[in-house]
């Protein structure tokens, strides 16, 4: 009986503060706080640059340290397949000891220009983890028919610990360095006594892929997902251009937006707040499409004339903040690649005044001095050493070379460095 009544005082007590809430709100934020309730949200896509602040095309897998920094190694190749060309240490470690050069945890500047024009990277990444796993047996209670039940639980952790470093294949000044910390969980439930453990490899494997990712976002664009709302209300027509959303016709959905405006700025209404509140709506949907379609300056405009027609409630607010976190990122991307442009410029201008002559693009190895001997045809004509080792390995690999021809072709390829 006890517990019933303090169950009831509880519910009353919310109930309270929430009129108080209310009470409080303006009246567009109130109106906004009921349409938060009973319209729905859709997602917007913001990609952000690089956090080196740079897009290098080609990269070199450096020294990689801890009890799980090869297979972080390995799943940052895996997730920049198709993006970044990467040399891995497997193939780094090849070439490098044929010019008995020892890459070590410290890079100077010599040695970073010197691997820069081995290898034809811009950049080399650096990385530590350490995985550590933790088990552990628990017991909770629910209540089913005022039964008090046992639920025992067996659960993994797994805590990954560890950094990444972008370092610059000319300067051997760090790009950007990133800490890398992931926790992941999982566990199996039962009613009938302690389960048996998840396997931890799946625990390892995630905690991995997680941090991975996170690498990723050091090198190549990435996209965070956020939502705001879009109304679908029947007045103005503003349903039609949601149901284009859903189906995923951004352009259909601005375009039918704009006629959703035009055309509620024509009707008639009861009063001026219902006028208001529906204009405000059309013009709050016109926005958020010109906001899906990069037009930011447009939808901050629109936004601008929801807030003196409705004022600035939940709803408004949050979306103005997504267009202008959106707008910063893709100014940032602009930045991004007119400092990746002086930047190639600036390395192919530094390997020819070394005496190297510049590479074709950010994927060629420079080649010799003009003053050495020129280079002997190869595999793969104009590409770079390790590119030409790597064809080299893959003919060898799939029979249509000889042991001996492979080992020929591959000292005289070294030879020309």
């Amino acid at each position: 009986m006890k517990r019933r009544k303090n169950r009831s005082q509880r519910v009353a007590g919310s109930i309270i503060l929430l009129a108080a809430f209310l009470a409080a709100c303006p009246e567009s934020a109130l109106g906004q706080f009921w349409e938060s309730l009973t319209n729905p949200q859709i997602s917007v896509p913001i990609e952000f640059p690089p956090l080196t602040g740079l897009m290098v095309k080609r990269i070199a897998i450096g020294k990689t340290t801890g009890s799980c920094g090869d297979e972080v190694a390995e799943a940052v190749i895996s997730t920049l397949s198709g993006r970044v060309e990467v040399l891995d240490r497997a193939n780094l470690d090849a070439i490098l000891k044929e010019q008995h050069f020892t890459l070590s945890d410290y890079v100077d500047q010599s040695t970073a220009a010197r691997l820069g024009k081995i290898t034809g990277a811009g950049a080399l990444l650096m990385l530590r983890a350490d995985c550590r796993e933790h088990q552990d047996r628990l017991v909770n209670h629910a209540y089913r028919d005022k039964q008090r039940i046992p639920i025992y639980i067996s659960r993994v952790t797994v805590t990954l610990k560890g950094s990444a470093q972008v370092v610059d294949l000319e300067t051997a000044k760090i790009f950007k360095a990133l800490p890398l910390d992931e926790t992941k969980k999982d566990e199996n439930r039962s009613e009938e006594g302690q389960p048996e453990f998840p396997l931890p490899e799946n625990v390892r494997d995630s905690a991995v892929r997680s941090a991975a990712t996170d690498v990723a976002k050091l090198l190549v664009p990435y996209t965070v997902m956020t939502k705001v709302y879009f109304y679908d209300d029947k007045t103005c027509d503003l349903k039609k251009a949601y149901e284009a959303l859903k189906a995923g016709s951004v352009k259909l959905a601005l375009q039918l937006s704009e006629q959703n405006a035009q055309a509620c700025e024509q009707m008639s209404f009861k009063n001026d707040k219902d006028r208001s509140k529906a204009l405000g709506k059309a013009y709050y949907n016109l926005a958020v499409a010109q906001m899906l379609t990069q037009q930011y300056d447009l939808a901050d405009s629109n936004f601008q004339k929801v807030v003196q027609l409705r004022g600035a409630g939940g709803i408004v607010t949050q979306a103005i903040a997504e267009n202008n976190r959106s707008k910063a990122a893709a100014e940032a991307m602009k930045q991004t690649v007119e400092r990746t442009e002086r930047f190639e410029e600036s390395r192919a201008a530094s390997t020819s005044a070394k005496g190297w002559s510049a590479p074709a693009n950010s994927s060629s190895a420079p080649a010799p001095a003009s003053s050495a001997a020129p280079p002997s045809a190869g595999p793969g004509g104009g590409a770079s050493i390790a590119e030409r080792l790597k064809t080299l390995e893959g003919l060898f690999k799939q029979g249509l070379i000889t042991k001996e021809e492979y080992d020929k072709k591959r000292a005289a390829i070294l030879s020309e460095m």
